[in-house]
């Protein structure tokens, strides 16, 4: 390929495109996962999530495919794939604003597959535009559309990973469970055990509701468990939309679940 202002401009096209499908398929993944448990909008939208991603990824591509040897745009790359990981908020799109990656579960499933993606793509995103004409009235081939197919089924793959772990479903299915026999009860006493110790349930506990979990369990007000915290516990919050919300600590070590108001 001679026309380096096409490769260019290919190589930020096929970014944003690979970055749009794995955070449109990680979307869609965790809230198929979770059917059922209502769960919040990206802080900025469906549409600000996939405009972000978007953006990142036809950058990343763009410098990838900049340098005129294989190997300076894989260096060129991995360099700016590191630095995006750490500046921008490479996160669960449900999550806490502002939550940071700490504990286990933030490592593994929601910070690994962006890295994998990321880095992966410096590779699978050059070899997609070396293999594509000069220019757009060029022909198509099998070959040729052999490597977008690769990181398109890739990137699809790696947004089939970013799903909770299933100790954070089975407590976010443990908690829509808990809110519908909360709300319906009609007194203190009627309440199940763990949701005694949230103060305000009436009248305040009432409307649409939103869940979403942290691993920081450091904002955590309730009473200390039975037994200490694990790198593995974490806590559900449940929002509702006049402003109340209470969280309950979870873990596959938990022998109760502790519940309290949560600010």
């Amino acid at each position: 390929m001679g026309d380096r202002r096409f490769f260019r401009f290919g190589g930020a096209v096929t970014g944003a495109w690979l970055a749009l499908v794995y955070a449109f398929v990680s979307i869609q993944a965790i809230r198929s996962s979770l059917a059922g448990v209502p769960l919040p909008a990206p802080l900025a939208g469906d549409l600000g999530y996939y405009l972000l991603f978007g953006v990142v990824g036809g950058l990343l591509g763009l410098v990838v495919c900049w340098p005129p040897r294989a190997w300076q745009g894989l260096i060129a790359g991995l360099f700016a794939a590191g630095v995006l990981i750490f500046l921008l908020p490479w996160k669960d799109p449900f999550g806490q604003p502002g939550q940071t990656i700490g504990a286990q579960y933030h490592f593994l499933n929601t910070f690994l597959p962006p890295v994998v993606f990321m880095l992966v793509m410096t590779f699978m995103a050059r070899q997609t535009i070396k293999t594509l004409p000069d220019r757009l009235e060029g022909s198509l081939s099998l070959r040729r559309l052999g490597w977008p197919l690769a990181a398109t089924a890739l990137a699809i793959v790696l947004g089939s990973l970013a799903v909770y772990p299933q100790p954070v479903q089975d407590g976010m299915r443990s908690m829509q469970g808990l809110v519908q026999q909360g709300l319906a009860a009609t007194t203190q006493a009627g309440l199940p055990a763990p949701l005694q110790g949230v103060h305000g349930w009436f009248p305040n506990a009432a409307g649409k509701y939103t869940l979403s979990w942290s691993d920081d369990l450091s904002h955590f007000a309730g009473p200390a468990p039975l037994t200490p915290y694990t790198p593995n516990d974490f806590m559900v919050i449940t929002r509702f939309g006049n402003g109340f919300s209470f969280a309950c600590a979870y873990g596959p070590e938990a022998l109760t679940t502790v519940c309290a108001n949560f600010e």
